[in-house]
């Protein structure tokens, strides 16, 4: 007789986790603190989960840590070292680089299946920059392509004046970086990178950049190789999140004191089409969007937070960049849930009409995993997390997510790490029921 208790949409996946639990978390013993960034299910079915590690005993102390498992959590003893590579960005002549990584792209070159990753300083607080500093080749392995830039890492030119780096933001848990779509499978033979460049009477500005799979700019891409949202706004701005499709560029960020959205065409021009000039504001107290999501019926859900205390956004958007007047009455959702004193997205995505946002939930000093699904007029699902239509899961100690992806089956992978005030030394990824497929 099966005593199991029946699991619904929002529940932690049973069949994921060395627990099975739904739950995954990794530890690196050589390194001192360490934190989870981007979880996100390759082509062939296995989840890759990257972040920063720190070795304090290294020369160069901060590394990027990628970790393969199987579809059921399991390290996968074939890539890397037992499941994970750390490495060392160390090139020639350069001091150091960032070692977050921003956007991840799963390819085919030369006939093998590799791996190439934007990896940089990318930390979402009120002001502060998204700057991708170098590009990463690896083989299916987990190894450097030797044949990629030098021993395998690529710099990117810095369009960027270190200065500006500086952002307001006060609270550790109020800034933090978000994996939705991010990584992504591509076969066209380019990427399109987003990151920070300057400009001389705004300090900085989004940028989105275009590379061939050997790291070599596409000049063809708005004459330039890259596209600024200085050329149809004066503000300082940068972006938080990309989606391709349809021979569209479609980006989300900051500008000035505003969310901002905004379309590009596939040559690097921006998109006139889109609210009459190629981008739209949703004005707030330092609001931002943080990632995005394409509807079936060509509409994009923008989500990601603002006002004091934080609020989570959530937005649609027609395909011309207008408000859409079916959702939410033709408000954005400004979701605090049951009062909480902070809620902030950090991930979205859809299945079967339906729109699954996840971040943080936090409660005085202390953050949470918190993942919420809504209909498609803005309503909460409430056949989601037990009647509510949003599900705050005890991890058993306070955690930080920073983004969230879906698997081509809809389960839901939030990843994180914990969070002691000050220090994180645990990667913590979470897989959720969706229930959107059988």
């Amino acid at each position: 007789m099966n005593t199991r208790p029946k699991q619904t949409p929002g529940d932690f996946d049973p069949s994921f986790g060395p627990r099975q639990n739904g739950q995954l978390r990794l530890e690196y013993s050589d390194y001192m603190t360490t934190t989870g960034r981007l979880v996100s299910e390759a082509p062939n079915g296995k989840i890759y989960i990257g972040g920063t590690s720190w070795a304090s005993e290294d020369p160069l102390p901060a590394h990027l840590s990628l970790t393969r498992v199987l579809s059921d959590g399991t390290l996968d003893a074939e890539f890397g070292i037992a499941g994970t590579a750390h490495i060392k960005l160390k090139v020639p002549g350069i001091e150091s680089f960032g070692t977050t990584p921003i956007q991840m792209f799963y390819i085919t070159h030369e006939g093998e299946d590799k791996l190439l990753l934007s990896v940089g300083s990318y930390t979402m607080g009120v002001g502060a920059p998204t700057v991708a500093e170098a590009l990463i080749r690896l083989n299916d392995k987990g190894e450097l392509d030797r044949n990629f830039g030098t021993d395998g890492i690529l710099p990117i030119p810095r369009l960027f004046n270190g200065e500006t780096t500086q952002h307001s933001a006060s609270d550790a848990l109020h800034v933090g970086s978000t994996a939705s779509s991010r990584a992504v499978h591509v076969s066209d033979g380019k990427i399109y990178v987003i990151s920070t460049g300057t400009d001389p009477e705004l300090g900085f500005a989004g940028v989105v950049r275009c590379f061939d799979y050997d790291g070599v700019a596409d000049q063809s891409f708005n004459g330039t190789g890259n596209a600024s949202l200085s050329e149809v706004l004066r503000v300082r701005s940068s972006f938080n999140d990309i989606v391709v499709h349809n021979e569209k560029i479609t980006v989300c960020g900051w500008a000035g004191n505003a969310a901002v959205l905004a379309r590009l065409n596939i040559d690097g021009s921006f998109d006139k089409s889109f609210a009459e000039v190629g981008y739209k504001l949703l004005e707030g107290s330092s609001f931002q969007f943080t990632s995005l999501a394409l509807l079936a019926d060509g509409r994009t859900i923008a989500t990601g937070f603002g006002s004091t205390p934080r609020k989570g956004l959530v937005a649609a958007y027609t395909p011309s960049g207008l408000i859409d007047r079916s959702f939410h009455q033709g408000a954005p959702i400004y979701e605090d849930f049951d009062k909480s004193d902070s809620v902030m997205f950090f991930g979205a995505g859809s299945e079967d009409e339906k729109i699954i946002v996840s971040g943080r939930y936090i409660i005085g000093q202390t953050p949470h995993f918190v993942t919420a699904r809504y209909l498609g007029n803005g309503r909460r699902d409430t056949t989601f997390g037990d009647g509510k239509g949003w599900v705050v899961h005890d991890l058993g100690n306070p955690a930080l997510a920073h983004g969230m992806s879906l698997q081509s089956d809809g389960k839901i992978l939030v990843v994180g790490n914990d969070y002691d005030g000050f220090y994180s030394k645990t990667v913590i990824v979470t897989r959720l029921l969706n229930g959107a497929r059988k």
